[in-house]
């Protein structure tokens, strides 16, 4: 089995309008993100919006063009260009955001851009989280991740976050197992190193929207009530997230 093909595997298991925490080592970040993305709009049929903190948009729609995967159902986030001084392309699906910094100007892009999205079935992938940690302050992003990924859940967009392990920090690790229905963790398989791609995906473990109340393709119907996904006012943060797994984060 294809590299591409064991995430894309796992990725199937998955219920539908999951919020996954992807987490992927340097060496397949890319493959990772290529093979996913290919799942949600060539497998599923989604259309969907691409954030981007990584790299500038016109570079990663070459990548997916040359890897076969459509664009024209994309809308894409673009918080890298500016920052790098690089060149502003008027595109009808491409919005722009001067910082990876500017946290609420992001999550008000993309509240536009999905409007544009034609499909009933939609996706949000942002790339990536650990992106984000040079510019923001680890408090500040957590809180963000918080309000983004639940957000999401209460629109019903599949989405996903991919971030290096190697690059983020545990307090942000731990808030994206907690606030995530399931995260997927992909790696080098050091037993099998027969080529490019020798990567294994392992579907690890699942946060509190997977619990009774989660999606799943045979039980959610859209009228499960907010207070059995996430209750506000039972949760309180504490100062110190720096639990293993994200257990406790939340009191």
């Amino acid at each position: 089995m294809s590299a591409e093909e064991n995430l894309k595997q796992q990725l199937a298991q998955l219920p539908d309008m999951t919020i996954l925490y992807l987490n992927s080592d340097t060496g397949n970040y890319y493959k990772a993100m290529l093979a996913t993305m290919d799942f949600m709009t060539n497998t599923l049929g989604y259309g969907g919006v691409y954030i981007s903190s990584t790299r500038p948009v016109s570079d990663i729609k070459l990548q997916m063009e040359a890897s076969g995967i459509p664009t024209h159902n994309i809308q894409f986030v673009d918080s890298v260009v500016y920052l790098v001084g690089g060149k502003i392309e008027e595109e009808s699906n491409v919005a722009y955001v001067e910082s990876p910094s500017m946290l609420e100007t992001i999550m008000l892009k993309l509240d536009w851009q999905l409007k544009q999205v034609n499909t009933q079935e939609k996706f949000v992938f942002f790339d990536s989280v650990n992106g984000l940690t040079v510019y923001n302050e680890e408090k500040l992003l957590m809180e963000f991740i918080h309000v983004f990924s639940n957000n999401m859940r209460l629109k019903d967009i599949y989405t996903i976050l991919i971030s290096v392990k190697e690059q983020t920090p545990a307090p942000v690790d731990s808030i994206l197992r907690l606030n995530c229905d399931d995260t997927i963790e992909v790696w080098t398989d050091e037993k099998d190193r027969t080529g490019p791609g020798s990567i294994s995906a392992n579907r690890i473990g699942q946060g509190y929207g997977a619990g009774a109340g989660s999606r799943s393709h045979d039980s959610f119907s859209g009228e499960t009530p907010v207070e059995d996904v996430l209750d506000e006012e039972e949760l309180e943060p504490v100062e110190d997230p720096s639990y293993p797994g994200g257990e406790g984060r939340w009191q």
